[in-house]
């Protein structure tokens, strides 16, 4: 994911530095102005694409769910120790 970060930074400098040249370029700066339209095509995809990989693996609500699941197995055991408990001390005082 830090990649695809990293590749849009160096698409917008690159686009800003097209756009430098351009300005210089004078008569041709129309070939330099697709060439940036393009690159800045390219950046902004770079972050959406970023953007909905991050999504993709956001493990939040994953981790929110097993920590609920982990609890309700541990409840219904911690009530069976305590019956068990119950059971050992009936047994204890029995004998």
């Amino acid at each position: 994911m830090l990649e695809l970060s990293r590749t849009g930074q160096q698409l917008s400098m690159l686009a800003m530095n097209a756009k430098i040249e351009a300005s210089k370029a004078g008569k041709s700066e129309a070939g330099f102005s697709v060439v940036v339209d393009e690159v800045k095509r390219l950046e902004k995809d770079a972050i959406r694409h970023h953007s909905q990989v991050a999504d993709m693996f956001d493990l939040t609500g994953v981790n929110a769910l097993m920590i609920k699941s982990v609890g309700a197995f541990q409840q219904p055991h911690n009530n069976a120790e305590v019956e068990i408990g119950k059971a050992i001390d009936e047994i204890k005082s029995a004998i």
